[in-house]
């Protein structure tokens, strides 16, 4: 990409060499041409409904109830990255496919361009994908302090010094174990951790299987069955965010009448926090 901005306009020896479009005439290009309208639809089809999505899915991941945790916070700027890449792999694409675009006789600079910023959101994607990987394994800790059976309680105690009068000991609160004390009350909360973690992981299996495809087509001829597939693995790779969240639709919902009509129980939930 950068070849493109060493020289003020595009006729670089780089581009002269790479992206030469004189071997071959005008006409002769055009007999290239390979429209794939069933293909170019299933693309546009199945694409574009879930890009529409991200609308709602965007509203509500950031809503406070989730915008709280810091992997929506990196979901959401996902989000924002995938929606506008999806722009490429999906109608862009579906569009190009329909008409069987040829490089050298349908605005070669703008397609160049376009893909282009197409890699950039991949690698964006790729990029932010781990930073979420991380989030989940920070988030995936065993720093919990565990059970001692003491004798004075006759029963497994956190505190080592339970029930010993003769003394002071210092940090009392130390051995507190909240995740124990709130087990119950954060029991959904738990369970939408857990939810998070099998769809963040499903979201970067799915960057990864694009990726894997994209590298054995790059380097074995397999057919045009094989780049169809690498494409709806990217199309699907910025778009299974909002399949995914669907559940988070849902729960929002149900927060919001749960905040309409239990009004009184949220401050009695609040007071024992």
């Amino acid at each position: 990409m950068n070849k493109f901005f060493e020289h003020n306009n595009f006729d670089s020896s780089f581009v002269a060499k790479y992206y030469n479009c004189s071997y071959l005439t005008p006409e002769q290009w055009e007999q290239e041409r390979s429209p794939h309208v069933a293909l170019g639809l299933f693309y546009l089809i199945t694409g574009l409904p879930l890009h529409l999505l991200y609308f709602p899915v965007m509203w509500v991941i950031t809503r406070p109830q989730f915008f709280k945790y810091p992997a929506f916070k990196i979901l959401t700027f996902l989000g924002i990255i995938d929606f506008s890449t999806s722009f490429v792999s999906c109608e862009i694409t579906a569009y190009l496919t329909i008409i069987g675009s040829v490089f050298c006789t349908d605005h070669p600079t703008i397609i160049y361009f376009i893909g282009a910023f197409g890699l950039a959101g991949w690698a964006a994607s790729c990029f932010v994908n781990l930073i979420l990987i991380f989030n989940r394994i920070l988030d995936i800790n065993f720093c919990f302090y565990l059970l001692i059976f003491y004798f004075l309680a006759v029963s497994w105690m956190f505190n080592p010094y339970y029930g010993i009068n003769q003394t002071t000991f210092p940090f009392p609160d130390f051995y507190h174990n909240p995740l124990h004390t709130f087990n119950n009350i954060f029991a959904e909360m738990e369970a939408l951790k857990r939810t998070m973690l099998i769809q963040l992981t499903v979201i970067c299996i799915f960057n990864m299987i694009s990726a894997f495809l994209y590298v054995i087509i790059a380097n074995i001829p397999l057919g045009i069955w094989a780049s169809v597939l690498g494409q709806i693995g990217w199309e699907f790779s910025h778009l299974i965010i909002v399949v995914l969240e669907k559940n988070q639709i849902h729960f929002s919902k149900v927060c919001d009448y749960y905040h309409s009509f239990n009004t009184s129980s949220l401050t009695l939930f609040h007071l024992f926090i």
